[in-house]
């Protein structure tokens, strides 16, 4: 079976244009029959799809609006094709409902959510060892080899402007009381001027 299906595949690939083209061909022809099998189809699965989204979200429960809710296939190394209108109408009924059946319904929101912590590998840090609060997956910083939250994080840098801020105040009051040999001429240049002045 395998095996007839590559002959299928590689004849199709090889006699595809003529393929399209006989099916333009039809298609051009008997338009009214085109518009009555896809109203047939499309409307058909639109509407078993609307009704497998009745319940909502599995996380936060939105249900307001059907084309906000996706099917997120629990274990994606056991997918074999997207739940959607395309694969309702590309596989038998059977191969659809085991397919529906490895998937969870979720919003579009808590989809992404769950795409992103998958694809950077995160997970919850652990604690802020500055507060000790719980921090989330994409809400904390490195300092120094510490794993903070964000507020600390951001005290920790305020902290250390005002220090390095306090360093340079400190490093310009020490220039200004050290004098240097200009600083000493022109002491001397003003003394003398001075000198004059009074005289």
């Amino acid at each position: 079976m395998g095996n007839r299906n590559a002959v299928r595949r590689r004849w199709y690939k090889k006699n595809f244009k003529k393929i399209a083209a006989t099916d333009k061909k039809w298609r051009d022809k008997n338009p009214e029959k085109v518009i009555l099998m896809r109203k047939k189809n499309y409307g058909g699965y639109s509407t078993m799809l609307h009704e497998l989204k009745i319940n909502g979200c599995a996380i936060c429960g939105y249900n307001k609006c059907d084309a906000a809710l996706n099917f997120h296939h629990v274990n994606p190394k056991d997918r074999k094709f997207g739940v959607n209108i395309t694969g309702i109408m590309n596989y038998k009924s059977k191969s659809f409902i085991a397919e529906l059946n490895k998937c969870i319904l979720l919003c579009c929101n808590c989809h992404q959510e769950i795409h992103y912590k998958e694809k950077r590998n995160v997970k919850d840090m652990g604690t802020c060892n500055n507060c000790h609060k719980k921090i989330m997956y994409n809400k904390y910083k490195r300092y120094r080899k510490e794993i903070l939250c964000l507020k600390c994080y951001d005290t920790r840098l305020e902290r250390k402007a005002a220090k390095i801020a306090e360093r340079k105040r400190q490093a310009d009051l020490v220039k200004i009381a050290t004098p240097t040999r200009r600083t000493k001429k022109k002491a001397k240049k003003l003394d003398v001027i001075k000198d004059e002045d009074s005289v």
